[in-house]
């Protein structure tokens, strides 16, 4: 679709086209970004060759209305400007080529326009590549906050168990170092929980046959399991 009110510059660029001998072209031609717009509510182009300058459109504004309302179409701008700022200004809209009309010939006009298509295809895949990344980090991230929602549910669960059950419960490690004991275990000894936090078991409570039997389930990782052991305090 060639956007152009200058008739002498489209003839031109048809004449072009035609005498394409690599790439064969079917040339639409509109008058006014307005045309063009409504030539894009029908059709479908492959590329958009749009004017710099339009009757109802100055400059650089054309390009987000041809990018909303075809944002899949790559746009290839026309211009007699030979200006790199405006060139530079046009790309970072979206323009995938600028192309100053004195320096036009066939070679060129045929390789922007097929360059653009290409380009064109290869960032709309690019996006869709991104999209699913995203969509499979945001499903993911969803997965693995379900999964800490339920890790924190059956840890408050454990919790309330720990702190509140009527049995005597004292977590060590293998040193025989206290790291927590439950309510029970404390009051059962007149103390504080926190109290035996970081203290030795067999310091508070020397006794040579539990750490015999602590000791082997260490070395073998075998429970070991007594009902009804005496336990008499030094």
């Amino acid at each position: 679709l060639l956007i152009e009110d200058n008739p002498g510059d489209a003839r031109l660029i048809r004449g072009m086209l035609e005498r394409s001998t690599g790439l064969q072209f079917s040339l639409e031609h509109a008058a006014t970004i307005s045309d063009g717009l409504a030539s894009l509510s029908e059709n479908t182009p492959d590329v958009v060759l749009l004017d710099f300058g339009l009757p109802d459109s100055s400059g650089l504004d054309s390009v987000p209305e041809i990018k909303k309302a075809a944002p899949m179409i790559p746009i290839v701008m026309l211009t007699g400007l030979d200006d790199e700022e405006t060139a530079i200004s046009a790309l970072h809209l979206g323009v995938q080529d600028y192309l100053v009309k004195d320096h036009i010939n066939i070679e060129l006009l045929v390789r922007s326009l097929r360059y653009s298509i290409e380009r064109k295809q290869i960032e709309e895949e690019l996006k869709r590549h991104r999209e699913f990344l995203m969509e499979l980090v945001e499903e993911r991230t969803k997965e693995l906050q379900r999964s800490s929602d339920s890790i924190q549910a059956a840890n408050e669960l454990l919790e309330n168990v720990f702190s509140n059950v009527h049995v005597l419960i004292a977590y060590m490690d293998t040193d025989f170092k206290f790291i927590r004991v439950n309510n029970k275990y404390a009051e059962a000894d007149g103390k504080e929980p926190g109290f035996f936090t970081g203290k030795k078991h067999f310091d508070l409570y020397p006794n040579e046959a539990n750490e015999t039997l602590f000791r082997k389930v260490i070395s073998t990782g075998e429970p070991c399991f007594v009902r009804a052991k005496p336990f008499t305090y030094p």
